[in-house]
Protein backbone atom coordinates (compact mmCIF):
# COMPACT_ATOMS: atom_id res chain seq x y z
CA UNK A 1 0.00 0.00 0.00
CA UNK A 2 1.10 3.26 -0.90
CA UNK A 3 0.43 6.57 0.83
CA UNK A 4 1.90 10.02 -0.16
CA UNK A 5 3.64 11.78 2.55
CA UNK A 6 3.39 15.12 3.59
CA UNK A 7 5.91 15.42 6.23
CA UNK A 8 9.85 16.72 6.41
CA UNK A 9 12.25 14.10 7.83
CA UNK A 10 14.98 15.85 9.59
CA UNK A 11 17.73 12.90 9.13
CA UNK A 12 20.25 14.63 11.34
CA UNK A 13 21.07 18.07 13.45
CA UNK A 14 24.07 18.31 14.84
CA UNK A 15 25.71 21.27 16.79
CA UNK A 16 29.47 21.34 17.98
CA UNK A 17 29.63 21.36 21.35
CA UNK A 18 31.82 24.82 21.56
CA UNK A 19 28.34 26.30 19.88
CA UNK A 20 25.69 24.93 21.99
CA UNK A 21 23.94 27.34 23.74
CA UNK A 22 24.03 29.89 21.33
CA UNK A 23 20.66 29.52 19.28
CA UNK A 24 22.28 28.10 16.20
CA UNK A 25 20.43 25.00 16.59
CA UNK A 26 17.37 26.86 16.92
CA UNK A 27 17.52 28.86 14.17
CA UNK A 28 18.34 25.39 12.05
CA UNK A 29 15.35 24.33 13.40
CA UNK A 30 13.49 27.49 12.36
CA UNK A 31 14.87 27.32 8.98
CA UNK A 32 13.57 23.98 8.69
CA UNK A 33 10.32 24.64 9.23
CA UNK A 34 9.97 27.72 7.52
CA UNK A 35 11.29 25.33 4.57
CA UNK A 36 8.55 22.74 5.18
CA UNK A 37 5.27 25.00 5.53
CA UNK A 38 7.04 26.69 1.94
CA UNK A 39 6.90 22.89 0.34
CA UNK A 40 3.21 22.71 2.05
CA UNK A 41 3.94 19.67 4.17
CA UNK A 42 2.12 19.58 7.69
CA UNK A 43 4.70 18.70 10.13
CA UNK A 44 8.63 17.62 10.90
CA UNK A 45 9.47 14.62 12.14
CA UNK A 46 12.65 13.05 13.23
CA UNK A 47 14.16 10.16 15.51
CA UNK A 48 16.51 10.86 18.64
CA UNK A 49 17.93 8.10 20.71
CA UNK A 50 16.24 7.73 24.33
CA UNK A 51 19.35 8.62 26.35
CA UNK A 52 20.10 11.85 24.77
CA UNK A 53 18.41 13.74 26.79
CA UNK A 54 20.04 17.41 26.00
CA UNK A 55 18.48 16.46 22.09
CA UNK A 56 14.72 15.63 23.84
CA UNK A 57 15.02 18.40 25.71
CA UNK A 58 15.65 20.68 22.88
CA UNK A 59 12.87 19.46 20.75
CA UNK A 60 10.35 19.32 23.29
CA UNK A 61 11.22 22.95 23.76
CA UNK A 62 10.87 23.37 20.43
CA UNK A 63 7.29 21.96 20.45
CA UNK A 64 7.75 18.90 19.39
CA UNK A 65 6.06 15.42 20.73
CA UNK A 66 6.58 11.70 21.09
CA UNK A 67 4.92 10.28 17.82
CA UNK A 68 6.08 6.78 18.03
CA UNK A 69 8.00 4.18 20.07
CA UNK A 70 10.70 2.36 17.96
CA UNK A 71 11.04 -1.12 20.45
CA UNK A 72 14.62 -3.51 19.93
CA UNK A 73 15.59 -7.05 21.11
CA UNK A 74 19.65 -7.56 21.25
CA UNK A 75 19.94 -10.85 20.07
Amino acid sequence: MFKPLDFALIDNLYVAPDFRGSGLAHTLFEKAKEWAKAEGLTSLQLKVYNENKGAIHFYEKEGMAPLTTTYELKL
